[in-house]
């Protein structure tokens, strides 16, 4: 276990990292993120309409 305190010094975080085999950096921004990983918004271009009026739209046209 004495390798494992020097490796480690003060940071448990390190030698979790060293452990699992994790960069730090990679852990970093999740700790600092309030609800862990930010979700990635809707990608392509703003429409005018939002997804379910477009469906209620294309729904209309197909019934007629």
């Amino acid at each position: 276990m004495r390798a494992s305190r020097t490796l480690a010094g003060n940071d448990p975080l390190k030698l979790l990292c060293a452990a699992w085999r994790v960069p730090r950096s990679s852990v970093y921004p999740l700790r600092s993120a309030p609800g862990g990983a930010e979700q990635p918004g809707k990608r392509g271009p703003k429409t005018a309409l939002s997804d379910e009026e477009l469906v209620a739209e294309i729904r209309t046209a197909l019934s007629e």
